[in-house]
């Protein structure tokens, strides 16, 4: 498996992540196909959440990422071919916006973030009421004035801990009204 960033299409945007609503990173055209959101987790954050910090890992030899990916395949001699030398040194991967914009199936997906308040010791700490239901109330308000323009187009929520239950949330909100019918209906979970 390689991680190799590609250069980057018009439509795909280098800018900063806001820590909480809706941010693009890639647009998928005037037409998208789809919406892809990625929603982090608890303690997480839309950016650092999905990103690969070439600081903050260990460097390992070629040799011992075969070593330890080898363990996993003990009956069988397997060649495996792994490679994190098409990364640079010091370089970040944001995975939804480096990788995942360039795959041919989400070329012309309009990928985005969404952000919320997931630090644990504020929610003790200065008592912040912003809980998962309101969190949940947040995200479905904010996905129906997204989409308000394409509110039957294909929707994907990728999600890490947290986020899961600020989506279920989201989905069993029965206070949106109408205007989230179309998000809410159709939803397989």
């Amino acid at each position: 498996m390689r991680l190799t960033p590609r250069i980057m299409t018009p439509q795909v945007f280098r800018l900063s992540v806001k820590p909480s609503g809706f941010t693009t990173l890639q647009r998928g055209g005037a037409h998208p196909d789809c919406d892809i959101v990625f929603i982090h987790g608890l303690n997480g954050k839309p950016d650092k959440s999905w990103t690969y910090s070439a600081a903050s890992s260990e460097k390992k030899s070629e040799r011992s990422i075969r070593h330890q990916a080898s363990k996993l395949f003990r009956k069988e001699k397997i060649d495996i071919q792994v490679s994190v030398s098409d990364i640079k040194e010091n370089q970040d991967v944001f995975w939804p916006r480096d990788l995942l914009s360039q795959e041919d199936c989400c070329k012309t997906a309009r990928i985005m973030t969404y952000g919320y308040d997931s630090d644990v010791l504020k929610l003790v700490e200065n008592a912040n009421f912003s809980t998962i239901t309101t969190n949940g109330e947040s995200l479905l308000n904010g996905l129906a004035r997204i989409r308000e323009d394409c509110p039957r187009r294909p929707l994907m929520l990728i999600v890490h801990s947290l986020g899961g239950l600020v989506v279920k949330s989201a989905i069993f909100e029965e206070g949106c009204g109408p205007e989230c019918d179309h998000i809410v209906g159709p939803s397989k979970y």
